[in-house]
């Protein structure tokens, strides 16, 4: 699915486009024909299968999700071609040099190095929104992980944003905040901000690397409150898993003793 696509040249989108005319996809030059019904917006959709193309197996909610960007801030782009590193962001935010880039399905921490790094060569920051529905769970994989050292955000459904501080033990999220409601339309500079001395390491490290933040944020909550609960939780947890790789020790050690006195014996 699709919402625009290349009409001889010129960009058209699904609200514009003619029923049975065939347009070419923006990413991969396949042959698409425009669906209109009264239940579900408008859209292209590939006349054959192309599961390497990233805007085939977009879903609805995706699109759900970008036209809610869109709708908090009016002046964004859906779908912008950047042709000199071949990426379509999902929305882009051009006056502020922007894209946001939403995730609904598995990703690879390669790959979304590899979209921070791209972008940034043409001088936009990227803002990831990934899907509670794949994310925020308990197990984080390693891309996850990557992501909420960055600016990174999690959407319910398909409308809310929001943030939150977490503590992470190796691939596990064991300790979560409350969710903090976000506001896209409010972006602020991150380079230059006065940050505090104390912060939890994922803030701290979203604070040295992130270019942007925006209202309601952990970031403009670490300017705004002290967050030093969450530095001596994080403590607590390190201290207490240091004592559990301890213990663990000790009893291997007990058992192979009690083992070799056995053999000793014997």
């Amino acid at each position: 699915m699709a919402l625009f696509a290349n009409d001889d040249g010129k960009t058209v989108d699904a609200w514009e486009a003619l029923a049975g005319k065939r347009y070419q996809c923006l990413e991969c030059t396949a042959f698409l024909k425009v669906r209109k019904t009264k239940s579900r917006f408008p859209h292209f959709y590939h006349l054959k299968a192309a599961p390497s193309c990233r805007l085939y197996s977009k879903s609805k909610e995706h699109f759900r999700i970008q036209l809610e960007i869109q709708k908090q801030i009016p002046a964004a782009a859906l779908e912008k071609q950047f042709p000199a590193i071949r990426r379509i962001a999902d929305v882009a935010w051009e006056e502020k040099r922007v894209v946001f880039e939403i995730q609904c399905s598995a990703i690879s921490e390669e790959e979304a190095r590899a979209r921070e790094e791209e972008y940034r060569s043409v001088g936009y920051e990227v803002v990831w929104v990934l899907d509670d529905r794949m994310f925020n769970k308990r197990r984080v994989r390693p891309a996850e992980a990557f992501l909420r050292g960055r600016s990174c955000y999690f959407v319910r459904g398909e409308s809310w944003f929001y943030d939150q501080l977490e503590i992470f033990v190796e691939e596990r999220r064991v300790k979560r905040s409350g969710p903090m409601p976000v506001r896209f339309s409010e972006i602020r500079a991150a380079r230059g901000a006065s940050w505090p001395a104390v912060l939890p390491p994922l803030v701290r490290e979203r604070a040295q690397r992130s270019q942007v933040y925006f209202t309601g944020d952990v970031l403009h909550r670490a300017l705004a409150a002290d967050l030093g609960y969450w530095v001596r939780l994080e403590k607590q947890r390190a201290r207490s898993r240091g004592r559990a790789i301890q213990n663990v020790f000790r009893y291997l050690c007990r058992v192979y003793l009690s083992f070799l006195n056995q053999l000793l014996s014997c």
